[in-house]
């Protein structure tokens, strides 16, 4: 009932002996009972817990024994905003079959959507390292099918080479 209106939940005006009601019904797990607010804050003190008024709209409020600061903690952890990854990662082998080569285009397209920059990486195996030429064409045609989609994708620099594999980023451009 707590987390349903997260404006009460966040008042301290609400707990213990700031709760401004003569009488509140206690709610716990196994009983509903009217008591007095000193009574209640009796009980509250004896469980180690804190009385906290849930529905102060209700005649009589509605109050429940909780650990707030602990209940504090959760709601404010579920509001930081989540760092979203801004670089994502992909890679190919030059061999690849075209139905996987457009399974992972189409997860590549969705990452450009969403925002995120993408490294293309194609690796050599074997032979495939003494045809540097081919897999170089290779991203080109990986490069131009993503293109294809949407106009507004771009590569950032160049294609660049390492021993074993080719790697490329690209970005949506705004």
């Amino acid at each position: 009932m707590i987390e349903k209106n997260k404006k009460i939940a966040n008042d301290s005006s609400f707990l213990n002996k700031n709760i401004p009601f003569s009488q509140v019904l206690l709610v716990s797990e196994n009983k509903k009972e009217v008591l007095s607010i000193q009574e209640a804050l009796n009980r509250a003190k004896e469980a180690g817990l804190d009385l906290f008024c849930v529905a102060p709209q209700i005649n009589p409020p509605v109050c429940k024994l909780i650990n707030y600061q602990k209940h504090f903690f959760k709601l404010n952890k579920n509001k930081k905003p989540k760092k979203e990854n801004s670089s994502k990662e992909m890679g190919f082998s030059f061999n690849i079959e075209e139905n996987d080569l457009k399974t992972k285009l189409e997860k590549v397209q969705k990452w450009l959507e969403s925002g995120s920059m993408v490294k293309l990486n194609l690796i050599m195996v074997g032979k495939e390292k003494a045809h540097p030429e081919v897999v170089r064409e290779k991203c080109q045609q990986i490069i131009e099918r993503l293109q294809n989609h949407s106009s507004k994708i771009e590569l950032k620099g160049s294609i660049r080479q390492l021993p074993n594999k080719f790697w490329f980023f690209l970005y949506k451009k705004k």
